[in-house]
């Protein structure tokens, strides 16, 4: 489930309502029915996302349990939003994630979203990709209707402030921007 949230920027709630008949590895897409916020929309996915796909769906679909949902209980029923958010936190807990303040922002599942969003950004900033053709791709990617959600994506993304702050970078045995006071509280309140 993580990793099909990581690699398509799908919403949670489309990833827990994702059904069987929405997956098409045989020719590599996944179709989201989207909500209220979010269009319908059907994306490629990457040749490695298909093939763990294709080994979940394997080793969790027995003959004698069929399930219409990719994401089940051991039931077979649709896996339920707490469950999975509670066995997300655990993880998360186990391999030492955690929020760098220590307190009521510690990351969940839905970030993966904007992950998705920021690393695919970043990769198109370094390969000097024309960010103004990208943005609505990605906008439509992601079923967003507009682009404020992609542009609010790229504010994330700090290879965006790159070059400036190499520029702000000293040469060889000089001060180092980084113990700059009045900068680092400019750049901690962008």
């Amino acid at each position: 489930m993580l990793l099909v949230l990581y690699g398509t920027g799908a919403t949670t709630g489309e990833v827990f309502r994702l059904r069987i008949q929405d997956v098409d590895l045989s020719k590599g897409f996944i179709a989201f029915g989207g909500n209220r916020t979010i269009k319908p929309r059907r994306i490629p996915i990457c040749p490695d996302l298909r093939g763990v796909l294709a080994h979940y769906l394997k080793a969790t679909r027995p003959a004698d349990e069929p399930s219409a949902y990719v994401f089940v209980e051991k039931g077979g029923g649709p896996i339920r939003a707490r469950s999975a958010l509670r066995q997300f936190k655990c993880l998360r807990l186990q391999v030492g994630i955690s929020s760098n303040k220590g307190g009521h922002h510690e990351p969940t599942m839905r970030d993966l979203r904007a992950t998705f969003a920021v690393h695919r950004l970043t990769s198109w900033i370094r390969s000097r990709a024309d960010m103004n053709r990208m943005l609505p791709a990605l906008s439509a990617y992601m079923g967003n209707s507009g682009l404020a959600s992609a542009e609010r994506f790229l504010s994330l993304t700090p290879e965006r402030f790159r070059r400036h702050l190499n520029k702000l970078s000293p040469l060889r045995g000089k001060r180092h921007w980084r113990d700059d006071p009045d900068l680092m509280s400019f750049l901690a309140n962008l």
